[in-house]
């Protein structure tokens, strides 16, 4: 009687490539030994679906998390992620929400992919999980960065259970609690004041080397105008016949109106003649008041990334530089010496500040001759005045 041929033993394949991340197992399967634990994937004859398989389950295995399979019941994270940047992307191509803050939500959702992987079901999230995220991200960020972010990060789940897309409100955000004002003010206070002095301010003045950016300086410390404020300005918010600047804030879109002091008004006239010689390098950017020499916006890839730039070289010329301490620190100085005159119903409205009390409600302005006496006040500040000396701004004064 005949007796069968034993089974011929199949002979171990080599790698496709000599960097393919896993090793032929004498079991038939593509393997990768992580974190000390031995994960099969496909068999010998089928190496590119075992190694998208690998791809697939990676973050999860090396995060020790078990590994969703793609189409399991539930929404991923990918997929709320994706729901959440579509619906704000909408919100941008409307001009409801800026470029810039898209992208910190883009960059948000990035890194909660990267940490939880993008098959992970959001149900299955967990309080721990998201607290070690949350204690991670506060090892390498300051508590004032830290907390934008975790607010968009519950804005991402708050979203998908608002919108429909998850039938329940994750719990789990909970762990997401943003830092107390306890350690705001503690990190506050640790910071370098956000404040020049008068010396400072106009040794920044007389450095800038660029008509533009001296003009910027000026509607700063005379305004309160902030980063995005000066690289988003149009010829038409002057009146400079009258001495008044009307434009609202960026950030916020709130009225604001300031009179305009004679040396920011020259640092203007000087800007404007030395910008018909500026050729943009793109037709939008032709509305704009102020370009760099280059032709380019002082906006740049993040909005006033490049005003920030040129202050900190300005800064250092005039021997005022900190680190910490940049373009911005003249509207906090703005803030604090227009605040001595004690109408801080007129600082906030030269600066666009919301007001949510009940005055404000009622309120239908601020009269011009209040305005004029916090922006003469802090031109007196500036130059060393007798404030008498600043009556023509405050003729009624």
């Amino acid at each position: 009687m005949a007796t069968a041929a034993p089974a011929k033993k199949k002979t171990q394949p080599k790698k496709p490539y000599p960097d393919f991340p896993l090793f032929p197992h004498a079991r038939g399967y593509w393997a990768k030994k992580i974190r000390g634990k031995l994960y099969y994937f496909d068999r010998w004859e089928n190496p590119d679906a075992a190694l998208q398989q690998y791809l697939d389950q990676r973050d999860d295995l090396y995060a020790g998390r078990k590994p969703r399979a793609v189409g399991e019941d539930g929404v991923s994270l990918r997929e709320l992620c994706n729901v959440f940047l579509t619906a704000k992307q909408s919100m941008v191509d409307s001009g409801e929400l800026s470029n810039r803050h898209f992208q910190d939500l883009h960059r948000t959702c990035g890194r909660l992919i990267k940490a939880f992987g993008k098959h992970r079901l959001v149900d299955d999230l967990r309080v721990d999980e998201l607290a070690e995220y949350r204690a991670d991200l506060a090892k390498g960020w300051a508590p004032t960065t830290l907390g934008p972010e975790l607010a968009r990060t519950r804005s991402v789940f708050n979203f998908g259970y608002k919108a429909g897309v998850l039938d329940n409100p994750v719990r789990a955000i909970s762990a997401l609690a943003a830092p107390s004002k306890k350690l705001l003010r503690s990190h506050r206070q640790s910071l370098p004041k956000k404040l020049f002095s008068a010396e400072e301010v106009r040794a920044l003045i007389a450095s800038a080397d660029d008509l533009q950016f001296a003009a910027m300086l000026h509607l700063a410390i005379n305004t309160g105008f902030g980063n995005r404020d000066c690289s988003s300005i149009t010829p038409d918010a002057f009146d400079l016949e009258q001495g008044w600047v009307t434009f609202p804030r960026v950030k916020t879109a709130i009225e604001r109106r300031c009179p305009l002091w004679p040396e920011t008004i020259e640092a203007i006239k000087r800007a404007a003649d030395a910008r018909a010689d500026i050729k943009p390098t793109s037709p939008e950017l032709r509305e704009l008041a102020f370009l760099t020499p280059a032709g380019n916006s002082w906006g740049g890839d993040e909005v006033g990334s490049q005003v920030s730039k040129k202050f900190s070289k300005i800064a250092k010329k005039a021997g005022c530089y900190r680190k910490g301490v940049g373009f911005y620190a003249l509207r906090h100085t703005f803030a604090t010496i227009g605040g001595d005159t004690g109408d801080q119903v007129a600082v906030r409205y030269i600066m666009g500040h919301v007001d949510n009390s009940i005055d404000a409600v009622y309120r239908e302005g601020v009269m011009d001759d209040r305005l004029r006496r916090v922006v003469g006040h802090v031109r007196a500040w500036l130059f060393k005045e007798c404030t008498n000396r600043c009556a023509s701004l405050a003729p009624n004064h």
